[in-house]
């Protein structure tokens, strides 16, 4: 469903190498904690729900408003995809880790950031020549939107690290990482709650 996990080298594959799949597991927890409306970023032969918008479709044109999104997105399209994410009722965004020091993350911080324990091994789609499907980057999922904090505890009881944003103090009192780690974004710092488990 994303179309962009590039590990290939040939040229001719550069459109087919957008198009890797989201693992069906991941998805299904997932879905199971945010019941999903639309697969954002798809293609017939890998949309992992009913109802999805193509690369024609362009999820960054779509109206969000009372939809509860997955999306994966490309590599190369993130920022106008990400910057739909606040007018979701839900959105669930699966990028890789290295986003969290782009400036399209600090000029759209999401509200919970979670850390798999693990790197997550995406499926190549059918006639991709690649190297090794070994995953080379770690994920990081973004959640926007209506999020319940026992959805969040449910996917922290899978050992995934979940991180709460935290406005800025105006309190001259408090320095500037007590209670909070700081996420650096470009130009931008973000700061975020202390990890919470299921055990916090």
């Amino acid at each position: 469903m994303s179309y962009g996990k590039t590990v290939g080298r040939n040229p001719d594959q550069a459109d087919l190498r957008q198009w890797w799949r989201t693992p069906q597991e991941l998805f299904g927890v997932l879905h199971s904690v945010f019941n999903f409306t639309v697969d954002a970023c798809a293609s017939p032969d890998n949309a992992l729900l009913p109802r999805f918008w193509t690369k024609e479709d362009d999820a960054a044109k779509q109206s969000w408003q009372g939809e509860r999104v997955f999306c994966n997105p490309p590599f190369g399209g993130i920022a106008p995809i990400l910057a739909k994410a606040p007018t979701a009722s839900v959105a669930v965004f699966l990028l890789p880790l290295t986003a969290l020091t782009t400036r399209y993350f600090g000029q759209t911080p999401a509200p919970y950031v979670l850390i798999p324990p693990y790197r997550i091994r995406f499926t190549p789609p059918e006639g991709l020549t690649v190297r090794t499907i070994s995953p080379s980057l770690g994920t990081v999922v973004l959640l926007f939107g209506e999020v319940a904090s026992n959805q969040l505890v449910g996917l922290s009881s899978l050992g995934w690290l979940h991180y709460s944003y935290r406005q800025k103090s105006d309190n001259a009192s408090e320095t500037p990482h007590s209670k909070a780690s700081c996420v650096h974004a470009g130009c931008h710092s973000v700061r975020y709650s202390e990890p919470v488990t299921a055990d916090t």
